[in-house]
């Protein structure tokens, strides 16, 4: 009789069973490597000894979570006097610096000066927009924030001033001598047919001049009030007296005598009237001669 007999895989169980076995072994050891790192790390930390492996190094990125012993051999240790702060490693005093205005680092403006721990203007000039300006001298905020000198002009004692020879008409420096709508002063402007000399109008090639005005040397002038020409071309008034209905008259309350004007109620050489002496005993009051003795007059 025949017998079949079948035959179990062998070759690759044993191979299978080879490989798990190893695999034990390095298992061991490995384990067995690491418990007496462990145990060598142990002993060198015992008595003070590091390997290169566990020396830091600052250039090696720090893994999360870890903890790097700051460094505080830089560290300088500021002991300031009462009442001032140290402010990177110098003192200072709070309420009067303004570099540290009330808290390190807190600068005053432009201008401007640190009282009690605060930035205020300094004395003699004042905010203007955030800076502190003079007011006085500062021809953008002239006398106040904001009023701005014309071209040309400068700023003292808190008015602009225009340079010497010009005039400040109408927010701007003029030429009151030569410029035809300021002839002579602010608003005198000159017709026309006429130009600005010397702070007079005039008209080359002939006048014609509209009436109540007259032609008195190649100007237009009026004779009813021009001090000039007061009544006629060339009539000048004397000083102190102004032209009016074309003569020359003196200020309310006084008379014309001779070239000048006098006060009649108190003039000893001309009392009540021109002329009339009250001499060296007497003297003027109330356009009358009086004694000295007169106490009604004192």
């Amino acid at each position: 009789m025949t017998h079949r007999v079948r035959l179990l895989p062998w070759g690759p169980l044993f191979v299978a069973w080879t490989s798990f076995s190893s695999a034990c072994v390095l298992s061991h050891h490995a384990f067995d490597s690491a418990v007496i790192s462990g145990r060598d790390a142990t002993a060198r930390d015992a008595v003070g000894e590091s390997s290169d492996d566990d020396a830091f190094d600052p250039d090696t990125p720090v893994p999360p979570g870890d903890v790097v012993p700051p460094d505080r051999s830089d560290v300088v240790v500021v002991t300031c006097p009462t009442g001032q702060t140290a402010c990177e490693g110098v003192c200072h005093d709070l309420r009067a610096d303004p570099n540290h205005c009330g808290m390190c680092g807190q600068a005053c403006r432009s201008g401007s000066v640190c009282t009690m721990g605060g930035c205020v203007c300094a004395p003699g000039t004042i905010p203007c927009g955030g800076p502190c300006i003079n007011a006085t001298s500062d021809p953008n905020n002239c006398g106040a924030c904001g009023m701005v000198c014309p071209t040309g002009a400068t700023c003292a004692m808190g008015r602009c001033n225009c340079p010497s020879g010009m005039n400040l008409c109408a927010g701007a420096c003029i030429d009151a001598s030569s410029d035809p709508n300021n002839c002579g002063g602010c608003g005198a402007a000159c017709r026309s047919t006429e130009t600005c000399s010397g702070g007079r109008c005039s008209c080359s090639g002939g006048c014609v001049c509209t009436p109540p005005l007259t032609t008195c040397s190649s100007r237009c002038v009026d004779t009813r009030v021009d001090p000039a020409n007061c009544g006629a071309c060339g009539t000048v008034c004397p000083s102190g007296l102004s032209c009016a209905a074309g003569a020359c008259v003196c200020p309310a309350g006084r008379i014309r005598c001779g070239d000048g004007c006098v006060d009649p109620t108190s003039d000893g050489r001309n009392c009540g009237s021109c002329g009339r002496n009250c001499g060296l005993l007497l003297r003027c009051c109330r356009s009358t001669c009086h004694t000295y003795l007169d106490w009604t007059c004192w």
